[in-house]
């Protein structure tokens, strides 16, 4: 992969350690990878090389800031198709992507690329319940347009709780009603709370996305259910003082996602313990919302296998 496709090393660590359980390759760049699909279209039996692309390319795109940009989504897919030695791939590639794109607009967001870490690292020292410890990373494999690459290779964020994560999650597995769960406990994205505005555009929608992915690893391992506490049930669980109004960006991770996906409000008589960190006393929680993972889960997740 050519120097301009490289990412920060903090990416090469994510995937030197990861437990990758889903990958997207999402090769979206305005309009780039709808001319990329038309040019090649237009000679189907033309090899997938770049300079083969690019003639393709050139032939029917007038505007020299379009044709940079698909030349910059076709030098990634063209490293991909030539790492896996399939050039009839090329065309499954970028089809990916075009379904992808309608996935990722009924989830409401413009999308990215993204590996979704089953067990990523998340610092810090956690109770024993907390089994539950995934992230959606950054990859060096992956496709981000130049603006997003030159960003990620500056961002230190300013707390890195999750290395190379867009974003990350801790939970814990029980039963509701008799059913195996994943209850999600603390939703958090160190690059949207303190990235430079072009990042923290660009994974605008990281909720929605994060919990698509992992109601699909889920499912996969045969976990019927996802739940989310209500978060008045984490302010009462935190440090807020009672009385308070519960946080808005609180009522947003957690009450606002549950209500994008359509979980349902639960009652849980015995109640959970919420409370992540060791040292704090046990939090009781008695109210989620609820959500099977099949409905909830990515609808491309069987397509998977052609994004490298």
């Amino acid at each position: 992969m050519s120097d301009s496709l490289t990412l920060p090393r903090r990416g090469h660590a994510v995937r030197e350690r990861a437990d990758l359980s889903q990958t997207v390759d999402y090769l979206h760049f305005r309009s780039a990878l709808d001319d990329l699909v038309s040019g090649v279209r237009s000679d189907p039996d033309s090899p997938a090389s770049l300079e083969a692309v690019h003639v393709r390319l050139a032939a029917i795109v007038n505007s020299r800031g379009r044709l940079a940009n698909a030349m910059d989504v076709a030098k990634h897919a063209c490293n991909v198709v030539a790492r896996d030695g399939d050039a009839t791939r090329l065309i499954d590639l970028l089809e990916a992507s075009r379904l992808r794109r309608v996935w990722f607009r009924k989830l409401g967001c413009r999308g990215f690329s993204f590996a979704l870490v089953r067990r990523a690292a998340v610092r810090g020292r956690f109770n024993e319940h907390v089994t539950l410890r995934a992230a959606l990373t950054t990859s060096t494999d992956l496709y981000y347009p130049p603006r997003i690459r030159e960003a990620l290779r500056g961002f230190r964020p300013l707390s890195d709780h999750s290395p190379g994560a867009i974003c990350w999650v801790l939970g814990r597995a029980d039963d509701i009603s008799g059913e195996r769960c994943w209850v999600l406990l603390n939703l958090q994205s160190d690059v949207t709370s303190s990235g430079p505005s072009c990042l923290r555009d660009h994974f605008r929608g990281w909720r929605r996305v994060l919990i698509a992915a992992l109601a699909s690893a889920a499912h996969s391992e045969g976990v019927r259910l996802l739940a989310i506490p209500a978060a008045a049930s984490v302010a009462r669980a935190s440090i807020v003082p009672a009385g308070h109004l519960v946080p808005a960006r609180w009522l947003a991770l957690y009450d606002r996602t549950a209500s994008e996906f359509g979980m349902t409000a639960h009652h849980h008589h015995e109640g959970l313990d919420i409370e992540t960190v060791w040292y704090r006393a046990p939090a009781l929680c008695h109210e989620f919302f609820v959500g099977e993972t099949e409905k909830l889960a990515m609808p491309l997740a069987k397509r998977f296998d052609l994004v490298g």
